[in-house]
């Protein structure tokens, strides 16, 4: 809204939350609504504003107006575990079979994406060790360059040591 327009022509907000445990187990509900009330009078401040909550461990007790606007066929597609219960879901409803066939799209996009990046983490620990083979054989050819500095330095003080002693 703008400064100065009048609030009725505000627009509604609601807040929906898809839960898979129950907010008030004394009070178990599939779906509720909630409003700001004002807690002597019990007066609800407004309707413009609704916290709707889907209580998936709650299937069971969808009301008929539930039922009628699908909601439990949503929570049944949120709960789904096998790709079986996706597909008997889609034969039951066009508007399922349409948000499934997406789901099984970014399913596929995430599995893509899940071997993309294991190939480059391959790749990264594959260079990863190549690199430390390389460092362990510079490394290798650096000591074995030094013993025979080392070796020609003792042959050197060898032959030093020869000449005192021969004199």
């Amino acid at each position: 809204m703008n400064r100065g327009e009048n609030y009725r022509n505000a627009r509604t907000a609601i807040q929906i939350g898809i839960v898979n445990f129950t907010l008030f187990k004394q009070n178990p509900e599939f779906f509720s609504n909630y409003y700001m009330i004002n807690e002597k009078n019990r007066q609800i401040y407004t309707r413009k504003f609704r916290l709707c909550v889907l209580d998936l461990t709650q299937i069971e007790l969808a009301t008929k107006q539930d039922r009628k606007f699908g909601l439990d066929k949503w929570a049944a597609l949120l709960t789904a575990a096998t790709w079986e219960d996706l597909s008997m879901l889609a034969k039951e409803d066009q508007t399922l079979k349409s948000a499934i066939v997406t789901i099984v799209q970014l399913t596929e996009d995430e599995k893509i994406r899940l071997q993309c990046e294991a190939r480059e983490d391959y790749y990264r620990r594959t260079e990863g060790r190549e690199e430390l083979l390389r460092e362990t054989e510079e490394e290798r050819d650096q000591a074995v360059a030094e013993r025979e500095q080392l070796k020609a330095q003792l042959g050197q003080t060898a032959a030093r040591l020869d000449q005192a002693t021969a004199e």
